[in-house]
């Protein structure tokens, strides 16, 4: 195996240490277009710098010309694999360094050949995970005796948290206004979680691990009985008057704020409903997936976020129309996702 890469380059202390060529980067293209990140592709190219596999220029035009992060990761393995058989070889040594993750998907930790990744994520042996049926997945949900109060209270409780740079809390149930329906639910027995206790769980007082970490909440579920539309003329309202501002009083020391850096998407307004399509699922994710997929490494959470309600606020079904809401924001800095950044010691 491949053991260690230095400013002066590669070097093995193994007999079978596996020799790359550009045919393995050709081989690996798509998945490494695919998965590699932009910080990784940055990554690369400084240390390709180093290794005089590229120059200034070579490094400056695949940053510089290519718009996307995916014509980015093109231009680079395209630019090295055209060099041969020594610059593949450095470049595949300096992947190992940066992304051991990627690495191995793409298949070259093995012995063997290196074969493009594969669609679904992999396990640690190499075999693709087993797609549950949608029946399966629900089923197996709905078996889960674990109550969404007791998992949140679980997983503030999780060794890694304190390592950790930000979480996302994603609930996907039936709900009325403030809270969310377990699936006991019944009018005798109204198993309920207030949506509010996920802002105490995870906030300063009772997850200190998480302080001045974003904290982004995803909710997809109803808020009410009504739909989400009306008839409007084109005459302007009346305003009510603007309540005046209260002089401020509580200016007390604190040392931390019980409720910062949080940021949540809900699936609609008050009083309202969410729509799902059967065999397609909920307005919401769909579009959250649609959005973050391409994007997530691009656009801070709050523009996401605002794009997704732009495609939800557009989505048209007679009268049937939904308006996600950002609510509770109190994130002080931009947060950006980067995909594909693992850390390699764990």
């Amino acid at each position: 195996m491949l053991q260690e890469v230095s400013q002066g380059g590669l070097r093995t202390n193994s007999p079978r240490a596996r020799r790359f060529s550009d045919k393995d980067l050709q081989s690996v293209r798509p998945g490494f277009v695919d998965k590699v990140s932009t910080e990784v592709i940055k990554q690369l190219l400084d240390g390709l710098l180093v290794d005089g596999v590229l120059n200034d220029g070579e490094k400056d035009s695949v940053l510089e010309e290519n718009p996307t992060r995916a014509d980015k990761a093109r231009a680079l393995i395209d630019k090295v694999k055209k060099k041969g058989h020594e610059a593949s070889r450095k470049m595949i040594a300096r992947l190992q360094e940066l992304d051991q993750t990627l690495y191995c998907e793409l298949g070259l930790s093995s012995d063997k050949p290196a074969q493009p990744a594969p669609a679904e994520p992999v396990n640690q042996r190499g075999l693709a995970p087993p797609v549950p049926t949608v029946k399966e997945f629900w089923m197996s949900k709905t078996d889960d005796p674990k109550a969404v109060d007791e998992a949140v209270m679980e997983f503030i409780k999780h060794p890694k948290l304190k390592h950790t740079d930000s979480v996302f809390v994603v609930i996907m149930s039936h709900g009325k206004l403030g809270k969310i329906l377990g699936v006991n639910w019944t009018e005798d027995n109204p198993d309920e979680f207030p949506i509010n206790n996920i802002f105490k769980h995870l906030g300063s007082k009772s997850c200190p691990e998480l302080i001045n970490k974003p904290k982004v909440i995803i909710i997809q579920a109803c808020r009410g009985e009504q739909r989400g539309s009306v008839l409007v003329s084109d005459s302007p309202n009346t305003a009510d008057d603007v309540p005046q501002p209260e002089d401020l009083e509580a200016d007390k020391l604190q040392f931390v704020h019980p409720e910062k850096d949080f940021i949540s998407l809900l699936s609609c307004t008050p009083d309202t409903v969410s729509y799902r399509q059967p065999d397609r699922g909920s307005l919401l994710i769909q579009y959250v997936v649609k959005v973050f997929s391409p994007e997530s490494y691009v656009e801070h959470i709050y523009e996401l976020f605002t794009k997704v309600m732009q495609l939800v606020e557009c989505f048209r079904s007679c009268e049937k129309l939904q308006m996600p809401t950002i609510d509770r924001c109190t994130l002080i800095k931009s947060f950006y996702l980067f995909q594909g950044l693992q850390d390699n010691n764990h």
